[in-house]
């Protein structure tokens, strides 16, 4: 794209897109900036894939606006989720794949922000850490 905003990589094991979003939210309110958040994984290639099983392949991509535009998608409100547990998915197929591909963990956000009704999604954020977003549309 030309682009020549800096960039920031950024890996957290099955938590990567708990911990981008935080990063990217930082980072959109300090900067009070627009911030591009794009995670992906793909199936990893022999040998690898025997010791880390990438079910599918998935993207996802969040533009995150600290200013209140009036065509916004949805208002996401984060904080740390403390013990609960991250939600899962009633589809069996998006189940699966949310549980078999790190970046799909942003799955039950994307559904949240789709369903376009306020709702509180609790995501994985590796090991037993949450994050909390609360999505208002």
């Amino acid at each position: 794209t030309g682009c020549m905003q800096p960039s920031l990589s950024l890996a957290a094991y099955d938590g990567s897109f708990a911990a981008g979003l935080r990063e990217a939210a930082a980072l959109a309110w300090a900067e009070q900036a627009r911030v591009l958040l794009v995670a992906y994984d793909l199936p990893l290639p022999a040998p690898m894939a025997e010791h880390r099983k990438i079910v599918a392949p998935f993207g996802v991509a969040l533009l995150l606006n600290p200013a209140l535009p009036v065509n916004r998608l949805a208002l996401l409100r984060l904080a740390s989720g403390g013990d609960e547990p991250a939600d899962r998915l009633d589809d069996a197929g998006l189940e699966r794949l949310r549980a078999g591909n790190p970046a799909a963990r942003s799955l039950p956000l994307l559904c949240a922000m789709a369903q376009k009704a306020a709702k509180r999604v609790i995501l994985s954020a590796g090991d037993s850490a949450t994050l909390s977003v609360e999505v208002a549309p």
